[in-house]
């Protein structure tokens, strides 16, 4: 799901949706406005006051960019052609200029302890 931030003095929300709004302090709560004004929603689902800081965005539920569709598009036939002709021990890099399919022989993988923080 993507989601992209609208301020809130070009566009309002929905009347009784709740929808996540970000304030002046950059804070995310989940509130909903109503004909009464806002509400926020705590995590048990109940109504509680707000903490009195301007609410500046809120987030909508937008498409997904165009860019990331015609990626998926390009890439689906090469995923096909890997599980339907190749092991799962295969991998292909595409570059603008060429396609590799390679093999792994052994790998270890998710190796944390030399990470510094």
């Amino acid at each position: 799901m993507y989601f992209k931030k609208v301020s809130i003095t070009e566009k309002e929300p929905p009347l009784n949706k709740f929808v996540t709004t970000i304030d002046e302090a950059g804070e995310q709560r989940v509130y909903r406005l109503t004909d009464y004004g806002w509400n926020m929603r705590d995590a048990d689902g109940e109504n509680s006051p707000c903490n009195n800081l301007p609410i500046t965005h809120w987030l909508e539920e937008a498409n997904e960019p165009e860019k990331l569709i015609d990626f998926k598009v390009a890439a689906l036939p090469l995923i096909k052609h890997l599980a339907e002709n190749h092991h799962p021990h295969h991998t292909a890099i595409v570059t603008s200029t060429s396609a590799e399919l390679l093999e792994s022989k052994q790998s270890v993988n998710k190796v944390y302890d030399y990470v510094v923080d």
